[in-house]
Formats: C-alpha cells, structure tokens, sequence
C-alpha cells in the first residue's frame, strides 16, 4: 500500500486534499470569528478552545464528503458547475458544523456573511480542480522511468504509460538484448542496449521496471545490482498496478501470483481486520435495518415470493457458504434454465429488483455474514462454484481469489462495471490482483468510503 500512495498521481491527489482541509480550517475561523462579533476578538481563543470539535469535525466530514462526491478523482474530468456544486455540498458540512451552535440568535447579517464564506470557500475549492489539477499535470516534473526485459507486454505498458498524461512518468526507453532490428517486431519505443546502460554513467532515471522474463536473464540480473541505489527497481506488475490501478494477467506468471497470494500481512489473517469487519458491519447492520423493512415491503408489494433470497457460494479455500440477499429476481428463476450470468436488461430482475441493485441494498444482509465471519467486509465478491469452475478452466489463475476470504466489497466492485461472462470475470481479476497485492487497513478504509462513493453514484458492481 505503501508503494502504491508514492505514486505521482496519489502524491497529487494528497497535495489537494491538504489544500482543501487548509481551506475548510479557514472557512471555519471566519465563521466563528463573524458569529461571535468583531468587538470580541479579544475573547476569540476562548471561543476557538469552546469550539475546538467543530474545528476538527467540520473539515473532517467535508474532507470525506468531498470524496465520496468523487472530488479527489483526478483522473476523470468534470465541468466547472459539477466541481462547484459538489464543493458547496462538502463545506456546507462545514457550515453545519459551526452553525449549529449560534444559528438560534444568530442576525440576518451574519447569516449573509456565512453564506457568503460558504459561496467563496467552495469557488475557491473549485477553482484549484479545474485549473490548478491541470496546470499540474503539464507542469509536474515526470519521473523517469525505463524498462527492462525482452516481453511484447512490458513493450505495450511502456507504450500505453507515454499515452497517458496522468501517468505523471516520462518513458526514457526499454532495455532489451533483442536489437531492435533483429526481425522482430519493430517496438515504438526506442530501444536500449544493455551495454549501454548498465555502462558507468550520469542520468539514471528514477524507476527500473522489469518484467518477470528478465529474472531468467544473467546479463539483466547482473546489470540490476550495479544500479544505484536512488534508483528504484519494481517488478512489471507492481508498476502497471501503481500507475493504473490493476494487474493484467499478460505481466505476471504462476510463481508472482502465489507469491502475492501467499504474501498475508499479520493484518489480513489477524486481530486487527476482524475487529474492523464487526466495528463496521454492526453498526451498519442496526443502521440499515429501516431500509431493509422498507425494502422489504416493497419487494412483497411488487412481485410474488420471499424477501430474503439464499444461495450457496464459494468462500475462503472454496469452502462453501450460504449468503442471503434480499430477491431481486422474479421467484425461481432459474428453475428451468440452470445457473445464468445477471446482465443490466435481465427480464428476471423486477422493477423493485432493479433500483436495490443500483443502490447495493440488496447486499445488506450480508452484513450478517460478515458478523459470522463468513465473509470480511472488504474482499472478493462471493462467486457459485459452477461459475468459479466456469472462468477457472479459461483462466486457472482465477482460483488465486480463493486464498482470500470472500467480502460485502472490494476493489474490482469500485473499480469494474458488473461482470456477467467469463471475459468480464477475468478482467474483475486484474483488479483483484490489485488489493491482493496491497492489501491493508489502509486500503481497506479508503475502499469503506470508496464504496459510499459508488452506491451515491450508482455504478459499479
């Protein structure tokens, strides 16, 4: 996880969220200081101690709100009244944070002044997305970066990062014992000899990204430790995962992928995680109980059946478990035709089906499973085992997922549009790769407030 937030990108989105916290502790002083009356001033500590919460809590929560709105998403452009609108409704936290203290006396004057704070806070807030995230972008000092090994799959990372202005990394090449001309294809990116950069020299770049083929090369593996030691040396997988979020299945080999699956921190098999999954799943379960009596009602008024839907599935080892969702589907659905992928236009989804779906509501009782310990609140989606078999015989590097326990969310859920087919589910792995390999508490709370992110938005799996 570690590797993964010291990626240029990340290190961006870091310097806005610390730009916006900034902004919002303003936004909160201003406010106190224009509640509680500029002929006060002399008593504004006091006043700053008596309020020390709302000065916590308030940027904490719009901090929050800013980014389940999707406002720290550098990578997905917005227009300028989206970025206003979704700033505004992050510091009205803010607002509402001070506000509430003063707000029964507070003077038709001051209230204009607070809102006025709360217009400029977020228009400024605005403005450092939509012109200073850019300008960044073009300005930022690239980390260079060279490739070694002789794969056609480094050669199209290599390719696909140049396209890529967000990468935030200059591609200065790819070393390769092939000459370029030697009648193989001929690669669009220019071609080092070994020789010549291993040779004693000035200007080594910043990253040495290998692939797993180079491992098996004495000339690579020699060049490798005569590199300095500013130079940071990842293996092809980890990089692609850092710049893009993923692990394609064409970088990685049998021996990375149990590597990883094998590699558990005290955190994924411990004390910790558990604690996190009852801490969490708990509350939520009493939390949600009024929408799950409301959606229940629903689904008997809509459609004939049972509320709650039980079905065998795959969980940590392949050990099978019971999880239980509320029906979304007419009754027996799958009574004549077998097992069948779900797709977004299934005539088996009901009206009521459709809007639990897009929302997640429907998994909510597997909160309890979560509870049992069953399932983990972040992990891999619960799959049948006749689908399990399914991708597996197309893709063996499928039953990798099973080294993990199943959960109410993950990655490839925040990440990837539903997957009904074997090609979907194979492409679901690669970003399921991504959380094996860096899995922590960490990622794990980014991806609880992630998750919020997508039901708000409604996509997702």
């Amino acid at each position: 996880m570690t590797t993964w937030l010291r990626s240029p990108a990340k290190s961006l989105q870091i310097r806005v969220l610390t730009y916006d916290w900034a902004m919002s502790e303003i936004h909160c002083l201003v406010v106190i200081y224009f509640l509680t009356g500029l002929p006060y001033w002399h008593n504004f500590g006091e006043v700053l101690f008596d309020r020390f919460g709302s000065l916590v809590f308030g940027p904490l929560a719009a901090i929050l709100a800013a980014f389940i709105l999707g406002l720290y998403d550098i990578r997905n452009s917005r227009s300028v009244s989206t970025i206003i609108w979704r700033s505004f409704v992050s510091q009205s936290l803010v607002s509402i944070a001070v506000w509430g203290h003063w707000a029964y006396n507070a003077s038709i004057p001051q209230g204009i002044a607070h809102a006025s704070i709360l217009a400029l806070t977020s228009v400024g807030i605005a403005f450092l997305r939509f012109f200073y995230i850019p300008h960044k972008l073009k300005t930022t000092q690239l980390n260079k970066v060279v490739f070694l090994g002789e794969s056609e799959a480094l050669v199209e990372m290599a390719v696909a990062i140049r396209k890529d202005p967000k990468a935030l990394f200059a591609v200065d090449g790819v070393v390769r014992l092939k000459e370029a001309n030697d009648g193989s294809r001929r690669i669009p990116i220019r071609t080092i000899r070994p020789s010549e950069f291993y040779s004693e020299r000035e200007g080594f770049p910043d990253y040495v990204v290998y692939s797993l083929d180079a491992l098996n090369s004495r000339d690579h593996m020699s060049g490798l430790s005569r590199l300095p030691a500013e130079v940071r040396i990842l293996d092809a997988p980890t990089f692609y995962s850092i710049v893009f979020e993923r692990v394609p299945l064409g970088l990685v080999d049998t021996r990375w992928l149990l590597g990883v699956a094998l590699k558990y921190s005290s955190y994924g098999k411990g004390k910790i995680r558990r604690s996190l999954d009852l801490l969490v799943s708990l509350p939520l379960l009493v939390l949600s109980l009024p929408v799950l009596l409301l959606a229940a009602a629903a689904i008997k008024i809509d459609s004939k059946g049972p509320v709650l839907f039980r079905q065998e599935r795959l969980g940590l080892h392949r050990r099978p478990i019971t999880v239980t969702k509320l029906r979304t589907m007419v009754e027996g659905a799958e009574r004549e035709s077998g097992p069948q992928w779900a797709h977004d236009d299934d005539n088996r989804i009901t009206r009521v089906g459709k809007v639990l779906r897009k929302t997640r509501i429907d998994e909510f009782p597997q909160l309890w499973n979560v509870v049992l310990g069953d399932m983990s609140l972040i992990g891999f989606r619960p799959i049948r085992e006749h689908f399990a078999d399914l991708v597996a015989s197309h893709e063996p590097a499928f039953n990798v997922r099973f080294l993990v326990k199943p959960g109410l969310t993950g990655w490839a859920q925040v990440k990837h549009d539903y997957a009904g087919s074997v090609e979907g589910q194979v492409q679901k792995l690669e970003h399921e790769l991504f959380y094996l390999l860096h899995r922590s508490l960490l990622l794990d709370l980014y991806l609880i407030f992630k998750t919020a992110y997508v039901m708000f938005l409604k996509h997702g799996t």
